[in-house]
């Protein structure tokens, strides 16, 4: 046999550094020789106890007798096995480290048996667990690369396991949601938690800030488990109880584990795909058996998400408290906030796909003058889902109760932003008695939208698709809040925002009911339309805004017209603004309602 030659190997991902063969790395831990040999180092923060039986049910490999032999070296005590998968011997060794890093090491393929002291042995014996620098660990010379081969083989194994698929699995880590688990390796990672193999199956990986009842109702529609899910079964281990259920997507089968990790923190597990059933004892239950939410570090290592021991574990991202309150409203609840002193108040209603958090530095420059109150329509920011068609009619009469409901004392100045002018504009006319002005800020004028009656889109297609395709996403995903700090870049936040706000405006960019919302209100966009077409103020006082930058063709013309919707109205135009004026020309808001005001 020729002499096989060991190189210094150092893997900050997962914590360890040590020898291994010249073969190519394949991925994190994972080394193939060219004549189909593969060798596999990972560690995992958890005992190596529990780590033991589950990777030996994975790799087929028999631990009820015992381990073959231990060895403790480098502050690592060690466990080893041989068994035979098939035709092929594996070599397999599960190790516990002082820091509480349980560490395995799996050579398997049609040379094992004549490597077990070539490759195996002085793997396990130069393995330690730190920072790991590229340079060799301690006794081994960078010179001295090469061990001789004795031949030796690992003992007997009577009678060799039932061969089985093999699925590999490594380790993986959410810092941000604070989560270890095992993955199977060669899945493709399509959203953060969430890996995908060849064939189409999905494992998706979670913490919901619910319990885990709440955490059942939220995610049954996502993964077809009926409308009163029962589990099938329990698993209970590391003094964690998963409830086991079974449901389809898209007509193959889904396995889902729920497990109550704290009061109020649930872990989701789940396997769906056209295979999901042969990987539950393989892919499924070793991933349930790992999860844990806490996870450990060992001195001085700083390793990269995704794979390996974690950096330290950050604080759980959540959506924050609401700052105003939660009023029921026809089965739902809305959003109102409301700051400032004065009479009359003014409600704002922000464009479409907006909400109350962009407007927020515009209400406090308004609450210097008058009380001023924001909202969210059902859907956005804090406010539940309502019930649609989410038409102009609809968020009118929502709007009605809200302000009934909430105690707020008329009548008000309505002021709506582009879409939320159509709101603005309906809830003035069906309710002059409660409107002590109107403010449309660059409105949507129903008359650009019809063309000799026939509804013209005016929404763009491109980011309706955009939305529906993240709407699909999050359907499956579950997305944690955190994920979308790394997502959502700086440039998509509104300008202006202050900067204690920005996180709260990523994560609900990317929360499913947002989505489901501004596509609900793009849907009905042709009822509202209609709804609000040929409505009148009467002698409501009437101030209309229009952008006087980056306007369509037509904008213009249909736009001026608003202000005779009013005898009592008046057209300014922005001249400096494009069409996000509370953001490019807030002034212009806050001079009008004044005007409104005191006339």
């Amino acid at each position: 046999d020729d002499a096989i030659t060991l190189v210094p190997y150092t893997e900050p991902a997962n914590g360890l550094s040590g020898l291994v063969p010249d073969w190519e790395q394949v991925d994190v831990g994972l080394f193939a020789s060219l004549d189909g040999d593969i060798l596999i180092i990972q560690a995992l923060p958890a005992p190596a106890e529990v780590l033991l039986p589950i990777l030996a049910e994975e790799f087929g490999v028999d631990v009820a007798p015992g381990p073959q032999a231990t060895r403790t070296i480098n502050t690592i005590t060690w466990q080893i096995y041989t068994d035979t998968s098939g035709t092929e011997v594996i070599h397999f060794a599960v190790g516990q480290s002082e820091g509480g890093i349980a560490i395995f090491v799996v050579l398997q393929g049609p040379n094992a048996a004549d490597l077990r002291e070539t490759v195996f042995a002085p793997v396990i014996d130069a393995l330690i667990v730190g920072e790991g620098s590229g340079a060799p660990p301690p006794g081994v010379s960078p010179e001295t690369t090469s061990v001789p081969p004795t031949g030796a083989d690992g003992p007997p194994i009577d009678p060799p396991p039932t061969p089985g698929q093999q699925v590999l699995l490594a380790p993986f880590v959410d810092p941000t949601a604070g989560f270890a688990a095992l993955v199977p390796v060669g899945w493709t990672p399509s959203m953060p938690g969430v890996v995908m193999s060849a064939d189409g199956d999905t494992l998706t990986l979670r913490v919901i800030d619910l319990p885990a009842d709440a955490a059942l109702m939220q995610i049954t529609a996502a993964f077809g488990l009926g409308d009163t899910p029962t589990p099938v079964g329990e698993r209970v281990i590391n003094s964690r109880r998963w409830g086991l259920y079974v449901g389809a997507v898209d007509g193959q089968t889904a396995h889902v584990a729920l497990g109550a990790l704290e009061p109020a923190r649930t872990g989701l597990v789940a396997l769906s795909g056209p295979n999901a059933d042969d990987l539950y004892t393989s892919v499924f239950l070793p991933v349930v058996d790992i999860f844990q939410l806490e996870v450990s570090t060992p001195p001085g290592f700083t390793g990269t998400p995704g794979s390996g021991t974690p950096p330290p574990v950050t604080q759980a991202v959540t959506f924050p408290e609401p700052p105003g309150q939660l009023i029921a409203v026809n089965g739902h609840r809305l959003h109102i906030d409301c700051i400032g002193e004065g009479a009359p108040t003014v409600i704002l209603d922000a464009e479409w796909s907006s909400w109350s958090l962009e407007l927020r530095p515009l209400q406090q420059q308004i609450a210097a003058i008058t009380r001023v109150c924001v909202y969210d329509r059902a859907g956005y920011g804090w406010s539940d889902p309502g019930p649609e068609p989410r038409t102009a009619q609809q968020l009118v009469d929502e709007l009605f109760a809200l302000l009934n409901n909430s105690g707020e004392s008329g009548p008000f100045i309505i002021a709506g932003h582009s879409f939320g002018g159509l709101t603005a504009r309906l809830f003035a006319s069906q309710h002059p008695d409660l409107v002590a002005g109107v403010v449309l800020i660059d409105a949507l004028p129903p008359e650009f939208a019809l063309r000799d009656d026939e509804f013209i889109p005016i929404l763009p297609a491109p980011f309706i698709a955009e939305l529906e395709t993240l709407r699909d996403v999050l359907s499956e995903a579950l997305v944690p809040p955190a994920v979308a700090l790394d997502v959502v870049p700086d440039s998509a936040l509104p300008p202006g925002l202050p900067a204690d706000l920005a996180d709260t405006y990523k994560i609900q960019f990317l929360r499913l009911q947002h989505i489901e919302a501004v596509l609900a209100e793009a849907t009905a966009l042709e009822t509202s339309v209609r709804q609000v077409n040929g409505t009148t103020l009467g002698d409501l006082p009437l101030i209309v805004l229009i952008a006087g930058q980056d306007r369509p063709e037509g904008w213009r013309d249909t736009a001026e017209a608003l202000a005779e919707l009013s005898t009592d109205g008046a057209l300014i135009v922005v001249a400096e603004s494009g069409p996000r004026v509370p953001v490019d020309a807030p002034a212009a808001i806050v001079d009008a309602i004044q005007q409104l005001i005191t006339p």
